[in-house]
């Protein structure tokens, strides 16, 4: 017959134990986290006042920021105007002056009898650079107009030259008008105003010019002037009675 074998858990209970130590319930451990990594949660009590403090510190940043973009802005504007305030003490820089010495006439004659007409006018003028640090650079794309009574009668362009410091240049311009039509009471106005001997006229001058400052270059800015003249006419045998002393710039 055979032989039954009985096994107890004596074995097994001793191998458990040797690889599985028991830990006491008592142990201590401490465990070491940065504190940028700890994430602190309010209780709900506090949750409000948490959350109002964290808005106030970001409007404190905004701010703080916007501050010192005002400041920096302010800085900006404030060296700049001790810039511009140095260059005007040193260089003294004065607008150019001009003055219409003498306009001839053509194109136009008989208005009274024909109210569209193609003038033509040659303009002589006397350009002044009064400062004497800076010279003048007169750019293209200039507009030299003439208006009698607000009707734009002919244009043209000032020339391109450059005028140097303490100089007087007389400058020549041809002004060119197509088709220039009159209203009757304006006829009638320039025929009677011709009779008398004294026929207003406008010349308006747009000139872009950049100076030098030492040297350093400025931008291209734009010189306004009127001049306001009196003819005797506006034909060909026409002079002129009266003149300004100076355009005004």
């Amino acid at each position: 017959m055979s032989e039954k074998l009985q096994y107890t858990d004596i074995g097994d209970k001793t191998s458990s134990s040797e690889t599985k130590p028991m830990l006491s319930p008592l142990t201590n451990y401490t465990i070491h986290i940065p504190k940028d990594q700890i994430i602190r949660k309010p209780p709900p009590e506090n949750a409000h006042r948490y959350e109002l403090y964290t808005k106030r510190g970001q409007r404190k940043r905004r701010h703080s920021c916007c501050c010192y973009l005002l400041l920096s802005l302010t800085l900006f504007i404030i060296a700049i105007g001790v810039t511009v305030g140095i260059l005007y003490l040193v260089f003294r820089p004065k607008l150019p002056s001009y003055f219409i010495e003498s306009v001839f006439v053509k194109g136009i004659s008989n208005v009274s009898s024909s109210n569209t007409f193609s003038p033509k006018l040659n303009i002589s003028v006397l350009a002044e650079n009064p400062n004497e640090k800076i010279d003048i650079y007169y750019r293209p794309k200039s507009l030299i107009s003439a208006v009698y009574s607000d009707v734009h009668l002919c244009s043209g362009e000032w020339p391109v030259f450059t005028q140097r410091r303490r100089n007087t240049t007389k400058v020549q311009i041809v002004l060119t008008g197509t088709e220039i039509e009159l209203s009757d009471s304006l006829s009638s106005e320039l025929a009677i105003q011709e009779k008398n001997g004294a026929v207003p006229l406008n010349i308006h001058l747009r000139i872009p010019v950049r100076v030098n400052l030492g040297a350093m270059m400025t931008w291209t800015f734009l010189v306004k002037g009127r001049c306001d003249i009196t003819m005797n006419g506006l034909n060909e045998n026409a002079t002129i009675v009266a003149n300004s002393s100076r355009c005004n710039v």
